[in-house]
């Protein structure tokens, strides 16, 4: 007897396996989308502990933002000051050079053939106007500024006869440069 089966067991083996293989595609989707949202939460923990701690930091930032602007004010009165001290040591070495030159000038002026009218100092240089009895005494004027250690260069810039109480002198102006003094 010839026995025929009937049954569709080939369609059913296709059916199981078609069925097994959208189940594990269901699964490994399932699987997939799980680890997306284990990232996500991850992600979005990691977001809001970064802005607490930047709302934190901010929060520091402005409680030391006086101290911050304190310090910046010191600075700046620290400058001042510097730039002040600065202004006060150069004065000072001016002045120190002032005395000196006019000491220096006094000490060379021949006070019974030479007398000084005007003295015009600028930085580094001096102008001297005055009255000599003749142009040697002009000229030992100039030699003795040349020879002072806080004088340079004497070059004269005008010389002419003048009349002074009734006898003729020699009117003269004169420039030289001031060595910088230390001390």
């Amino acid at each position: 007897m010839i026995r025929i089966n009937l049954l569709p067991i080939k369609q059913l083996k296709k059916l199981i396996q078609a069925r097994s293989e959208v189940l594990g595609l269901v699964v490994l989707v399932a699987v997939i989308l799980l680890g997306i949202a284990m990232v996500a939460l991850a992600q979005s923990a990691k977001v809001s502990n970064l802005q607490t701690t930047n709302s934190e930091l901010t929060k520091k930032r402005q409680s030391y933002q006086s101290i911050l602007n304190e310090i910046a004010k010191l600075q700046k009165d620290k400058e001042n000051l510097v730039t002040k001290l600065e202004m006060i040591g150069k004065l000072k070495k001016g002045s120190q050079v002032t005395v000196r030159v006019l000491d220096d000038l006094a000490n060379l002026t021949p006070t019974n053939r030479l007398w000084l009218n005007s003295l015009d100092q600028k930085p580094g240089s001096l102008l001297i106007s005055g009255i000599a009895l003749d142009n040697s005494t002009i000229a030992q004027f100039m030699k003795s500024l040349d020879e002072s250690p806080y004088f340079t260069s004497p070059k004269l810039s005008r010389s002419s006869l003048t009349e002074v109480g009734g006898r003729k002198l020699k009117q003269f102006s004169l420039t030289c440069g001031i060595t910088g003094i230390e001390g």
